[in-house]
């Protein structure tokens, strides 16, 4: 019986795109009000049990589904908006806090985000992203291609904490995180899972978000001298595992990675991944042995202070790939090169 009602239920979400549980071996039909119904019917078909089940779990889940756009290709005669891109309120850079260790401090990085998505208790929370606008989220099209998230998570910092405060001084606290709703998601209409190009998206959220001391937009490239400069090391922060083979860590993390300037180099740690190729579209940071992103960390920023309208940080890449963590530098979305194409796919 289990098998063809795993069966089943792989149908209904292929055909309905409804969130199953696929790891259910059972359906407890016996707590469904539909049960004192249909248990009277001594020939009723285990099917029918099974649906009026199910109906009793889907009233649980969204009705809609997240909208995934393809994203335009940007048009050469339109003028670009890069107003719509923050470059006095962003990337507030606090210099006495970015300094080595593991966990980053309260309020440091507050335009990080979580991405949720239906899970089997509820929302799971593990792709990555970072607040650019009042409206948008930039994150990884790796994290909106297989499933879609429903929602986004501003102003985390401890994952699972009721109030996050400052470690050495309990009543320096941050609000309260905010989950907020999705509009919809413009993913690059050229990704490619395999070799990994364009893994780009854009978040549009349903409303406008408040910034707060906890909840800041990160500065882009948006300037022809940020498009070409090319820092010696970049900072990481995100919340994916922090070895290759252990848990997801619950407080937000940081590091210091090198930068891999050379692109040869680069490719030739994957030279025996197959279809791996390293374009101008990527950039690549970290060293065998050092710290890296990992598992968990995908649609995650790169990003070091520069100046724009004075010292602040700049994300210049959104985490993509890599080997084994630690084991070499990973692979990040290079945004310079798609700054037009965040532009042209925004709306005000």
């Amino acid at each position: 019986v289990i098998t063809p009602f795993r069966k089943f239920l792989d149908q209904l979400q292929k055909h309905k795109q409804m969130h199953i549980l696929l790891d259910m071996s059972e359906v407890r039909i016996s707590f469904c009000w539909y049960f004192t119904v249909v248990s009277s019917l001594k020939m009723a078909h285990l099917a029918v049990l099974i649906i009026l089940g199910l109906l009793q779990y889907t009233q649980q889940l969204p009705t809609e589904q997240v909208q995934v756009k393809q994203g335009s290709e940007v048009d050469p005669a339109r003028e670009l908006n890069l107003d719509l891109l923050p470059s006095t309120t962003c990337g507030r850079y606090i210099q006495n806090r970015i300094v080595g260790g593991q966990n980053a401090s309260l309020m440091e990085f507050p335009w990080m985000a979580l991405l949720g998505y239906v899970g089997p208790a509820g929302t799971d929370l593990h792709c990555m992203g970072t607040l650019i606008s009042a409206r948008y989220v930039l994150t990884g099209a790796t994290c909106v291609f297989r499933k879609v998230p429903i929602l986004v998570r501003l102003g985390e910092h401890t994952i699972g904490t009721e109030k996050d405060c400052n470690v050495n001084d309990a009543s320096d606290c941050a609000p309260p995180v905010q989950d907020l709703d999705i509009e919809y998601i413009v993913r690059h209409q050229s990704y490619n899972l395999r070799p990994n190009q364009n893994d780009i998206a854009l978040i549009r959220l349903k409303e406008e978000v408040t910034f707060e001391d906890h909840i800041q937009p990160v500065c882009l490239p948006v300037t022809s001298e940020l498009r070409t400069n090319n820092p010696a090391e970049y900072i990481i922060a995100g919340w994916g595992r922090s070895e290759p083979f252990g848990g997801v860590t619950k407080t937000l993390q940081k590091a210091t990675v090198p930068a891999v300037p050379d692109r040869d180099e680069c490719q030739r740690t994957f030279e025996d991944s197959g279809r791996v190729t390293i374009t101008d579209g990527h950039l690549c940071a970290g060293e065998l042995g050092g710290a890296d992103t990992c598992n968990g960390d995908s649609g995650g920023p790169l990003g070091y202070p520069a100046q724009l309208n004075g010292i602040r940080f700049v994300q210049y890449g959104i985490t993509s790939f890599g080997r084994i963590c630690g084991q070499g530098p990973s692979v990040y979305t290079n945004i310079a090169k798609y700054i037009d194409w965040i532009v042209a796919n925004m709306q005000p």
